[in-house]
């Protein structure tokens, strides 16, 4: 019986994966623990320490959005999380989101000197729905703070991949944000299945993903889509809208499509 479980992983993993990926920095993040990966359809708490990448996007005002590490000094969200925003921070360390600085050691503020949003950007069709904040200054990697890997070539089929994970801090069964990171595994969806639920066809650029018992809510916007490749995890999607049922299909910005404009904007 292992031995054919074995079989079975391996012809998946020769099926989406070519060889080894470059990735837009080659010191991303580990995973941390052998079940890190969410097997769970319905949200759940992350683990805590799997996520060095999470990033919490705030305004004078507080919480907007999550995010992600990608280097040094990039953080990867959504378009509609920062368009028209003046004064924008970023949080890394961060796994309760109510935690202050001074009681939660380990977290730290950046302030963004650049927010970009996709040129093509369009906020009533939710298109092209991509942003990246250049921090003040350079995060020093540590055990808890280290980025997400993003793939700069073709070594992974994205198309090829069914199954992922969305983490943030969205609405609960609740109706209220969760104070604690979340993780939910989800399904890659057909194109007229979210034709469906959307009314509108999903486009080459990005991806549906859903699960009947569990999604990503309001307040997930800009966090990362990902799936694990050995013993990385790697962003696929950003986090971008849904029907507002949050136990349906969500639509994710698909990160390889626009891995060109990531690279030209992070140098």
């Amino acid at each position: 019986m292992k031995c054919l479980l074995l079989l079975v992983a391996l012809i998946d993993l020769l099926f989406w994966h070519k060889g080894s990926a470059s990735f837009l920095d080659e010191d991303c993040a580990l995973i941390k623990s052998s079940d890190a990966e969410a097997r769970e359809s319905y949200r759940h708490r992350a683990e805590p320490g799997t996520t060095p990448w999470m990033a919490v996007v705030s305004n004078q005002h507080g919480f907007l959005c999550g995010g992600t590490l990608i280097t040094k000094k990039f953080v990867l969200t959504a378009a509609h999380c920062i368009d028209g925003q003046d004064q924008l921070f970023v949080k890394l360390g961060v796994y309760e989101l109510s935690c202050a600085t001074r009681r939660c050691r380990g977290v730290e503020i950046y302030k963004v000197t650049r927010a970009s949003v996709h040129l093509d950007y369009n906020p009533s069709q939710g298109t092209n729905d991509i942003g990246l904040l250049e921090l003040e200054s350079e995060v020093q990697y540590k055990n808890h703070i280290q980025p997400i890997c993003v793939v700069t070539d073709d070594a992974i089929n994205v198309n090829n991949i069914n199954v992922f994970t969305a983490f943030g801090w969205g609405q609960t069964q609740t109706g209220r944000a969760s104070q604690l990171l979340m993780a939910v595994r989800l399904f890659r969806r057909d194109s007229e299945e979210c034709h469906f639920e959307f009314r509108h066809q999903v486009r080459d650029n990005q991806i549906c993903a859903g699960s009947a018992r569990g999604d990503t809510c309001h307040g997930d916007s800009g966090g990362p889509l990902t799936t694990v490749v050995g013993e990385r995890y790697i962003q696929v999607g950003i986090v971008s809208y849904g029907t507002g049922m949050c136990n349906a299909s969500a639509i994710y910005t698909d990160v390889w499509s626009y891995i060109d404009w990531i690279v030209s904007n992070t140098w």
